[in-house]
């Protein structure tokens, strides 16, 4: 534990990180107004699409057959991402997905899903916390900067993302090995408001990095390597799609965005509106028969310098 005055010297030193370049958190600037498609043109050269075959049922005493569909998803090609595409790779080469449930669906917000407990889990256990270690993978890599790179990633309607523990025992946002959520909130936002979440989850993780870093060495290593850019600025594309396809920003930064839904959202809504229980798990199921991995196969060596440049900026 911290003593109070190590915390306020913490405090302060980030403090310095987060004032330091330009004094106080500036306004989102956009110097014009462009539309944007809610989806991203697939690149030819470098096209990875997993495709989820989903069957869903809203309660377990329904004798009808399941509903059935599918959910496509287009994994960025960013170069910072390629241990996460050879990751997924693995998972669906040895069929882990295989009967896995979207244990967690919250209406407007996300359903999660990729739990490996969650195969023959009894109705109403807790799931969330397993992952595919047995595998041989280890946690996802935390990828930083996202909302500031070109192209950005972000937490837009449709996009997906790799789950994690929470701050206070993960500091360093390490994935889970197999875990992922879905955007399904269309939920609009100004500029200005995105602009204020970017500067309130700085302050949030400064507050986490008080009590548990230990050092303030640590503490300001830990939120220089996260949040290298300044709150504030938002870039235009960013903007506009929150303002015309909608997502949730409050995520961004904190969440590694890996890519977004092509096909199937029809598929998610329904699944996210399914009968659920106080732990958000849905009364009935909402079940992954397989996945099909298709795209460029990423090298052990291209995840191995990919992640050792992750570490770098950290």
């Amino acid at each position: 534990m911290l003593t109070n005055i190590k915390k306020t010297s913490i405090f302060l030193a980030i403090a310095l990180l987060l004032t330091g370049v330009s004094g106080a958190v500036a306004k989102p600037s956009r110097q014009k107004t462009k539309k944007i498609q809610p989806r991203v043109m697939q690149s030819k050269n470098d096209s990875t699409i997993l495709t989820f075959d989903i069957e869903y049922q809203p309660s377990n005493d329904v004798i009808a057959p399941p509903q059935q569909g599918v959910i496509k998803v287009y994994l960025y090609p960013d170069n910072n991402l390629k241990e996460i595409r050879r990751n997924f790779k693995q998972l669906v080469d040895a069929r882990v997905y295989d009967s896995l449930l979207f244990h967690r669906v919250i209406p407007n917000f996300m359903i999660q899903g990729g739990d490996p407990k969650s195969k023959n889990a009894a109705s109403g256990e807790l799931l969330g916390d397993g992952g595919a270690q047995g595998q041989g993978i280890g946690p996802m890599p935390f990828v930083p900067g996202q909302l500031y790179a070109n192209p950005p990633r972000y937490h837009k309607y449709g996009a997906v993302a790799i789950a994690r523990t929470g701050d206070d025992h993960n500091l360093e946002r390490m994935g889970s090995s197999s875990q992922f959520y879905i955007v399904t909130s269309d939920q609009r936002y100004k500029p200005q408001q995105i602009g204020a979440m970017a500067a309130d989850r700085r302050y949030k993780y400064m507050n986490v990095l008080a009590q548990f870093a230990g050092s303030q060495e640590n503490a300001m290593r830990l939120f220089s390597s996260l949040y290298a850019n300044q709150a504030g600025n938002i870039p235009d594309e960013v903007a506009d799609a929150y303002r015309t396809v909608g997502g949730t920003p409050f995520l961004d930064e904190d969440y590694t965005v890996i890519g977004e839904v092509i096909e199937g959202m029809d598929v998610a809504k329904a699944i996210e509106n399914l009968p659920r229980d106080n732990a958000d798990r849905p009364l009935g199921f909402a079940r992954i028969v397989k996945v099909t991995y298709s795209g460029p196969e990423v090298s052990t060596t291209e995840a191995a310098e990919a992640l050792k440049n992750i570490k770098k900026k950290k």
